[in-house]
Parts: C-alpha cells; structure tokens; sequence
C-alpha cells in the first residue's frame, strides 16, 4: 500500500497515536492516514482499498464523529484538502472537503442567503450533506441540489435532493442506503439579498452561538439531534420548571452557561456531569476526560429519556 501511495503522489502518515488525530484522551494507534488533494486520488485510493478488501473509513475534521478506544482501521481517509469549487450562474460544486463554514462565509459575501446559520458549524460540506446539517433556519436539505457519489464498483452517480430523502440530521447516505463515497456537492445559489441583511443575519447568529452554544472546551458539537430532548422535557417537568425558577433571578443580569449546565443536571439528579459539559446537550473533552465519561454521559441521558433520544454525532468502533 505504501508503494501504491507514493506511486501516486497521494500524502500519508504511519502510526499515529488515536488521541494526536482526535485531540481526546483516547488510546490505540492508527496504522496509517492518506490525505488526497485532488479527487481523482481519492477515487484511485477508494477503490484500491475496496479492491484490497481492507477496512477503512472516510473522515473529514471528525467533528462530529467519536472514535472509540477500540476503534481500529487499516486506512483512515481524510478529505480536509479536497476543496476546489467550480461555479456557474445558478449553482456551484464544492469538493467534499471544503469546510461548511468557510463555503457558507463565501456565499454569503457574495449576496446569497440561505447560508447564514451554517458559519460557525464545523466540518466539512460532504459531511453535512450526508448528515443534513443546519442551524438557524439554515438547513443543507434546503441548499443542496446534487451530490455526486463514487460507487464500490468505480461508477460515478449523482443524487438529486429528492433521492437523498433528507429527514432531520438525515439521508438515504447516513443510513447507507446508498453505497459510495460524496465526492462533491451541488448547491444552489439563485437566492439572493443585500449584504447589509446577510451580515445582520450573520452577527445575530454569531450573537447567539457566542452566548449559548459555543463552549470554551473542546466538543463533538450538539451530541443529540435536538428536538430528541423534548422527550426529557416531558419526562422531567417539574425538575426543569424548578431549575428555570431558580435560575430566572440571574439571567436578568447575564446568561452564565456553567451555572445554566450545573442546574441542568442537578435538578435531573446527575450533578457531577456538569464537570464535563458545557450544556445538556454538549459533551467537552477536558486533558483528562475518559471514554468511561462520555459513556456514563449518554447512558445517563438516554435513562433520562428512556431511550428515545437520537444521537447526531457518529460513535465508531
């Protein structure tokens, strides 16, 4: 395989340690990384590790996917550097390893609405469509004409919106009803506004994120798709109403989100979860933060739903 790489020009690493590629404490060994920057390296490694019969995964920033201690690959594909775009009147396609945000700032300086609520989301554009991502009355389901895929067999196909079957953080790709890797995306860009209003749009939300969302540690983003903790809601009424009672006196004078977590918790009877989180829904990774915690997090969260709760980031093992 290291002959074929260099054969073909294609970046690659050997052994790195599980927790330098995540940034978590984790352990194992990765026996090697490729990172093409040009699509047809990535469909030439594709279909050589398909063709080899080895054990793989295609990753793009992996932040919202969570690699396990016993994770274990033959090759990890990373498509961070696949990021040419190709633009006409109505639509454009972007490589699968643009970044999410950065397509979204770049649309919206130009007077294209629709992407407002994508900057901040980390990941990549290939990511997104298959999950479906969204924030803010920004949705991909809502963006995305096309996604152009590369089969197992080496045929290269397109999905329009309809055949992708976009349900909430959802499509026919994240539940492998389709085989293949996204190679690039179509999106549309026929909806237009003034650049006063976007960038309006753009500091509300970056208003927002910057007081309730974004944490100061390091997250795989919203754990749970977060209509899914409605159910917690309607489980857990009397501890979430007593939780706002006290807390209402503060949030007169300002929103403090460690102590908004911390109530979260204590009033749903787990306190010590809010060492490791910076909201009900966003688990942090800490220098000393275990697997064991995350683990006792989502099993103590589904308790709490009873089990009705759907995970939006991917746990791979």
């Amino acid at each position: 395989m290291i002959t074929f790489l260099k054969n073909n020009q294609i970046p690659y690493k050997e052994h790195i340690p599980l927790s330098e590629f995540t940034g978590m404490n984790q352990m194992g060994i990765l026996p090697l990384i490729v990172y093409p920057k040009k699509i047809e390296q990535l469909k030439t490694i594709y279909l050589k590790i398909i063709n080899s019969k080895l054990s793989f995964d295609i990753l793009g920033g992996i932040t919202n996917t969570y690699l396990s201690n016993n994770y274990q690959r033959d090759i990890i594909i990373v498509t961070t550097k696949l990021k040419d775009i190709e633009k006409s009147d109505e639509t454009i396609w972007v490589e699968c390893g643009y970044s999410l945000t950065k397509i979204a700032r770049k649309l919206s300086s130009e007077g294209i609405t629709g992407y407002e609520g994508f900057i901040g989301i980390p990941g990549t554009i290939g990511a997104a469509a298959i999950n479906n991502s969204g924030a803010f009355n920004s949705s991909i389901s809502n963006v995305v004409k096309k996604v152009k895929l590369l089969t197992p067999q080496g045929h290269t196909i397109d999905l329009n919106n309809t055949e992708l079957k976009y349900t909430t953080r959802n499509s026919v790709l994240k539940k492998n009803l389709e085989k293949g890797i996204v190679l690039c995306v179509e999106l549309d860009i026929t909806n237009k506004d003034t650049i006063e209003n976007i960038q309006t749009k753009i500091k509300t939300v970056n208003t927002f994120r910057k007081s309730y969302i974004d944490g100061k540690h390091k997250s795989l983003g919203s754990i749970f798709v977060s209509s899914t903790l409605r159910e917690i809601g309607k489980r857990h009424k009397l501890a979430i109403f007593t939780k706002k009672i006290i807390n209402q006196p503060l949030k007169l004078f300002t929103h403090n989100n460690r102590f908004n977590t911390f109530l979260d918790f204590l009033f749903l009877g787990k306190p010590s979860l809010a060492n490791h989180c910076d909201s009900l829904n966003r688990f942090c990774w800490k220098k000393d933060t275990k697997e064991e915690d995350f683990m006792e997090y989502l099993n103590y969260m589904q308790k709490l739903a009873g089990n009705q709760l759907k995970l939006e980031i991917e746990i791979r093992k």
